[in-house]
């Protein structure tokens, strides 16, 4: 049986590196599906060339990455740079791209965090970040974030955050770390089919050697007029922003209550 319980969530995403789906580093158990349609609308919105600079901090798989170098961007002209807070996945992501093709070192993984990228200043075109916001620890956490990635864009860069949370997702969930709660949970609230999936997911982890981790609760929250203020005295204008588009079980898209996209430009130095 290999049943984690992470005290944070760097724990846990070096405990998913150890999985034979390397989609778990999405944070997408099991739907591969969400991810490439999250990836697909992210790409869509901006314009690529064959010299543009993109960095995707908690790049996860690099699925965003691999998706730009598709559409032309040429990481020797360009660049194309993952982040991710543990070796254990950047070992993994690194061997991932190596084994679908891309061996030329157009796409490089390396080692930081959302508020300490080790990045140079001023030089990329596009920095995303999704689905990663809700991992800190709070406003300041969030503020020394977005300074950060401001200082890592160039004047005039643009600026993608992913599926930030607008309420407390975890809100009224009480099964705590109980595994046997959760599944009542998840039969109770999702019903039949979200249960048997959820069983079919632990399976491999009480039969066999895949990890099946019980995550950390305490996910940071904003509203987005709140976010959007803050992003404005870090050194961000030209705000948008939108509820993010989800796809269900069947392919079907719908408009998600609780996680919401933005998109910038830096535009000025931070205020203090």
């Amino acid at each position: 049986m290999t049943i984690y319980r992470a005290k944070n969530f760097i724990e846990e995403y070096r405990i998913k590196a150890l999985a034979c789906d390397i989609n778990e580093l999405t944070g997408r158990t099991g739907r591969p599906d969400l991810t490439r349609h999250a990836i697909t609308q992210i790409a869509d919105r901006y314009t690529f060339s064959k010299e543009s600079r993109i960095a995707d901090i908690g790049c996860g798989d690099a699925s965003f990455l691999r998706l730009a170098s598709e559409r032309g961007v040429d990481g020797h002209c360009g660049r194309l740079v993952g982040i991710l807070p543990t070796k254990e996945e950047i070992d993994r992501v690194r061997d991932h791209l190596l084994s679908n093709g891309h061996r030329d070192g157009r796409i490089a993984i390396e080692l930081g965090m959302l508020e300490a990228t080790n990045l140079p200043d001023a030089y990329f075109d596009i920095v995303v970040s999704n689905s990663t916001f809700h991992y800190l620890g709070g406003v300041e956490n969030a503020r020394n974030s977005l300074v950060e990635l401001c200082r890592i864009l160039k004047p005039g860069g643009k600026i993608f955050i992913g599926e930030l949370q607008s309420v407390h997702e975890m809100a009224g969930k009480d099964y705590g770390d109980s595994i046997v709660k959760w599944l009542v949970w998840v039969l109770k609230n999702q019903g039949a089919r979200a249960f048997f999936r959820r069983l079919r997911q632990l399976a491999p982890a009480v039969l066999g050697s895949e990890p099946f981790i019980t995550s950390p609760k305490n996910h940071f929250h904003m509203l987005p007029k709140d976010f959007v203020g803050l992003m404005e005295s870090c050194g961000f204008s030209d705000m948008r922003y939108f509820p993010h588009q989800e796809i269900d079980a069947t392919g079907g898209e719908y408009v998600s209550s609780t996680r919401w996209d933005f998109m910038a430009c830096k535009t000025s130095v931070p205020s203090s």
